[in-house]
Formats: C-alpha cells, structure tokens, sequence
C-alpha cells in the first residue's frame, strides 16, 4: 500500500486501487484495503519514528512555530462530534473544530515539518477544555524536543497561563 501511496501520490482509496491494477471489482479492492487500515494498529510505532527522525535535525536553533485555530463547519448537521467554536474571521460562535499545531522550522527543509497536530471539539467525549489541550500540547513539545529550542506564539498565547507553563518548563520564547 505504501508503494501505490508513492506511485499515485494521493491517499484516496480508489486512486491507490486503480494503481494496483488487480483481476478485482473495484469495489472489492477498495473494501479489502478499507479492512486493512482499520486493522492497522502501529500508529504510535509510525509516529514515533517519524519524530525520531525528526529529531536528527532539531538543535537549540530550531524554531518551533505554535498555532491555534479553528475550522469552521456552519453548513454541515451531522459531523462526529460537531461541536462550537468562535470563529476568528467574523468574532461568531459557529458549529466547528478546533485545532492545535506545533510546527518545526528546520534549515535543511524549505517547509515546516508537522511535529504536533490535534483537531479536537467541545463535544468530543472526555473533553476538558481548550487550555488544556494547547497545555497537554506545549508539554510533548518540551518532552520530545527538549526546552533549549525557540518557541514562536502568536497573539492568542499572549496571556499569563501559556506565559507561566512555558516559563515553569523554562523554555525559550
């Protein structure tokens, strides 16, 4: 599967299933790669060497670049765990996600490189807050990367709870 990934650079299933070329319905491929992928359990294992790799390229001059956003989904009724945001662009409360990034800045890459993404809602199950998942956020970027790196925060972070926690962990803004 990581071979047609590559071939047919998208991650759609019925593009990856035209690739393989099979004897096959179409619709049969599709649902035997559908199977697949759910039973796939290696995400942790996938992820963490995709940081360690990472890591060989971080150093006390990496940028980490932090962002907190939203998407917003004012047309869509029946979205898994649809919940409020305020949306940004217009001051609204609108049905939506919320998102949080962390970003690396590397030199030897001309784009930053994805080290920390959460799409999360108020009305997921065992949601506590947004603080705290920007906080559980800010912590694996300090376990993971060390503290000497250089965190980057726009205005939203201007406040004494993020200051406080990324001072605590004596990281440097």
């Amino acid at each position: 599967m990581i071979y047609e990934l590559i071939e047919v650079q998208s991650v759609k299933l019925s593009n990856i299933t035209r690739c393989l070329k099979e004897n096959v319905s179409l619709k049969k491929t599709i649902e035997r790669l559908s199977i697949n992928l759910k039973s796939f359990d290696k995400q942790d294992s996938l992820f963490s060497n995709y940081i360690d790799l990472i890591n060989k390229y971080t150093n006390d001059e990496t940028v980490f670049c932090v962002d907190s956003s939203d998407i917003v989904k004012s047309n869509s009724i029946v979205l898994e765990d649809l919940g409020t945001v305020k949306d940004g662009s217009i001051g609204k409360i609108e049905d939506g996600y919320n998102i949080f990034e962390i970003a690396a800045l590397i030199p030897e890459h001309k784009m930053p490189l994805c080290v920390y993404s959460r799409l999360f809602s108020n009305a997921e199950k065992g949601f506590t807050s947004e603080k705290a998942e920007i906080f559980n956020g800010l912590e694996y970027l300090s376990r993971t990367f060390g503290t000497k790196s250089i965190r980057a925060l726009d205005g939203g972070f201007d406040n004494n709870k993020f200051m406080n926690i990324l001072l605590r962990t004596k990281n440097h803004l």
